[in-house]
């Protein structure tokens, strides 16, 4: 039986599953979806590994286990709240955002409290229904807080500036992690080799991959992709250090209090 495996459409999974989407695409059963989609997965046990917002695994830690590759820590860049005008976060009324169960709308609700009405919707509308007036103003993860100027749009607040204001710049931001099912933990070190030899087959295929991305978000340029892949294919990508560990458990603490 093929291992159910789950990730989102963004850049850098697109570059840690590379091989996983094409030369090894029928050893797995693979689910490409929205990270609201992804953490439901979870947290109903639909899937065998899979990429969730870190700020829910408190939830999900009886039935899964945090793999030491392939997870996504902001260290120069995060989520970012974004509107058409300058305006105080406790003001909005309407937020666009891209779960109520992702990392980013939680920390948003620690710093700001929650708006009045919060609308859920796939991560690239956000900005068109900023545009149209639909929402005051929306939060941006993935590519979008790469594009977001190209709309005129202002940076509201900063959300790892803010978490680093209150832990120190050095201190990354928890965003994603990739988690296994505990009945199959016995396979967490082939899962996680499985990774890394992903890892290395998209270095040593940078361009190719490049343009595997280029072709799944054609609204970026090649500038734009490689500055996320530099991004956020980092360190804790390729090993989750104690200083990782520490940083999930202060936003562990942070969303429980």
């Amino acid at each position: 039986m093929k291992i159910k495996i789950a990730f989102s459409p963004c850049p850098n999974d697109l570059f840690i599953f590379y091989r996983f989407l094409t030369e090894d695409r029928e050893k797995w059963d693979i689910k490409i979806g929205e990270m609201e989609e992804l953490n439901q997965m979870a947290l109903n046990e639909n899937v065998d590994v899979v990429k969730v917002s870190a700020g829910i695994y408190p939830l999900i830690k009886g039935r899964y286990e945090i793999l030491g590759v392939g997870n996504a820590f902001g260290i120069e860049d995060g989520p970012i709240l974004v509107a058409k005008n300058k305006m105080d976060p406790k003001d909005i009324k309407k937020l666009g955002i891209p779960g109520k169960t992702t990392t980013a709308y939680l920390l948003f609700k620690k710093f700001f409290g929650e708006p009045e009405e919060v609308v859920v919707m796939n991560y690239d509308e956000i900005i068109p229904s900023i545009l149209e007036d639909k929402v005051d103003a929306g939060i941006l993860i993935h590519e979008g807080r790469l594009i977001y100027k190209n709309f005129n749009l202002t940076l509201v607040a900063d959300l790892l500036e803010l978490w680093q204001n209150k832990h120190g710049q050095r201190c990354p931001l928890p965003l994603g992690l990739i988690v296994i099912r505990h009945e199959i933990r016995e396979l967490k070190g082939c899962i996680e080799e499985e990774i890394k030899n992903s890892l290395l087959h998209s270095e040593n295929n940078y361009d190719r991959v490049i343009e595997f991305i280029l072709n799944q978000h054609p609204i970026l340029t090649k500038k734009m992709v490689e500055e996320y892949i530099r991004k956020f294919v980092n360190r804790y990508t390729y090993h989750l250090p104690k200083e990782g560990l520490k940083s999930l458990f202060l936003l562990f603490e942070e969303l429980s209090e």
